[in-house]
């Protein structure tokens, strides 16, 4: 009877391994399921193509990730990417057009996320007075800022055959002039009571240590 029923368990123990490994996704399984996803293009050439140099890692590296290399210390980055037929126009654009305005909306994002990741209560004043420095802000002249580098690559849509440049840059500005724009955003406004120096002074202090 002990040997019947040490069968019987063993027979239900192989039947729900066998269950187990025909419902688990096989190695080849998930190559095939991989091999879906494919991009829309292909690259054909790119800047360094022809001296046989490789793709920058600031062009895929995560800014968060940039920031933090001894090479970008003190250093907030910006990246951009333009896209067209000539390369030499939206290059033009995008360095001598587009690079002060579009840092500037870079720095007010970052400005607002600081803000948002903030713990202020319920603080109408303070609100208030973090709004007037968004818009202080934004008609602010930014100045100060480098492109470090820039990169492009030619590639063609799978489906249309048709050819485009996306170009890359990547500019810097040292942390301390940003910080002293939010600064000088938040000085400027009045504070007539306590509590509006109050509601001043706290977002002074979500500022003080930068974006």
């Amino acid at each position: 009877m002990k040997s019947r029923i040490n069968a019987v368990i063993f027979a239900v123990i192989l039947a729900a391994l066998l269950v187990s490994c025909a419902s688990r996704p096989q190695p080849t399984e998930q190559a095939e399921e991989l091999e879906e996803v494919r991009s829309p293009y292909t690259v054909i050439e790119h800047k360094n193509t022809q001296l046989g140099g490789p793709i920058p890692d600031w062009t895929y590296t995560a800014i968060g990730a940039l920031e933090q290399q001894d090479r970008f210390e003190e250093r907030y980055l910006y990246r951009f990417e333009r896209i067209g037929q000539d390369l030499n126009g939206i290059k033009t654009l995008a360095d001598n057009l587009d690079a002060g305005a579009a840092i500037a909306r870079e720095i007010n994002i970052r400005v607002q996320q600081k803000f948002a990741g903030a713990e202020v209560g319920d603080n109408d004043f303070v609100e208030t007075y973090f709004e007037n420095t968004v818009k202080v802000l934004a008609d602010a002249r930014i100045s100060g800022y480098r492109k470090y580098d820039d990169f492009w690559i030619l590639r063609v849509d799978n489906e249309t055959d048709e050819e485009e440049y996306v170009y890359y840059s990547l500019f810097t500005i040292e942390q301390d002039e940003v910080d002293r724009l939010i600064q000088e955003a938040i000085s400027g406004q009045t504070a007539d009571t306590e509590e509006e120096q109050t509601a001043k002074e706290r977002v002074r202090e979500i500022f003080e240590e930068g974006l």
